[in-house]
């Protein structure tokens, strides 16, 4: 049987997975660690300029960047209107000056599968570390089978 075990100080969260009572995998997050690339995040578009780029806070401290240009961007930017809520991820940390890059295509990563949640519906992805492809089309179907009724729906109600 697995398991997942998480352990939250106010320095770090460390997290095991076991199965059968044996450790599989060990993560452990320091607090200042200074990341947030791959972290998502409910926004609030803050300015929407003319030249399709949406400033939103993301509660970093300065506006995050989001380029509504990009053609992936276009779709779920239809209407985006100032103080409007949205959820987003980060694809580049900030730096200096500059705010964190941001996307509206969301994607939760693991080691062998990325479950992507874009405008036009749910997607997985299976790691082309699995060579056979028959193989990766077959875990494909089992992954897409287990997604929620509602996925898209449920991730925007977060």
């Amino acid at each position: 049987m697995k398991k997942i075990i998480a352990e939250v100080t106010r320095d770090q969260v460390s997290t095991a997975l076991t199965d059968g009572g044996k450790l599989v995998e060990i993560l452990i997050d320091r607090a200042g660690s200074g990341s947030v690339a791959g972290n998502i995040y409910a926004g609030i578009v803050k300015a929407i300029l003319p030249s399709q780029f949406a400033f939103v806070d993301i509660g970093l401290g300065r506006s995050a960047f989001l380029n509504l240009a990009d053609s992936k961007e276009k779709n779920g930017a239809r209407g985006l209107k100032q103080g409007a809520e949205l959820l987003v991820q980060v694809l580049k940390d900030p730096s200096g000056a500059k705010g964190a890059y941001l996307t509206t295509e969301l994607a939760l990563t693991g080691r062998y599968a990325v479950v992507m949640a874009n405008i036009n519906g749910p997607a997985v992805g299976v790691s082309k570390k699995i060579t056979s492809e028959a193989e990766r089309g077959r875990l494909a179907d089992i992954a897409a089978g287990r997604l929620p009724d509602g996925f898209l729906t449920n991730l925007a109600a977060v």
